[in-house]
């Protein structure tokens, strides 16, 4: 019976080589994610945006506030800091 070249120099096979080189694959250690239901973020989402809205209206017609563009330009950067604080903290 014939001996291999690669068996007879102590070269490994092929199969023997991928295996070598293929590092360990990397585990992420995430803690899981708190994750609210659509049930309550939806309610939430509403009673925010109508206090919003009962704000804005007791802000320009109760008080003659006579910047519009400026509270809507306000509430766009705070809502923008939130969701970036949100999605770029470690707690979430």
């Amino acid at each position: 019976m014939p001996i291999d070249k690669e068996e007879e120099v102590g070269v490994p096979s092929t199969e023997e080589k991928r295996e070598d080189a293929l590092p360990e694959p990397a585990t992420a250690r995430t803690s899981p994610k708190p994750k609210l239901s659509a049930a309550m973020v939806i309610p939430i989402w509403m009673i925010l945006s109508s206090s919003v809205i009962l704000y804005n209206n007791y802000l320009y017609n109760t008080l003659d506030f006579p910047y519009p563009v400026f509270t809507v330009t306000w509430h766009l950067i705070f809502a923008v800091c939130h969701l970036h604080h949100h999605f770029h903290s470690s707690k979430f």
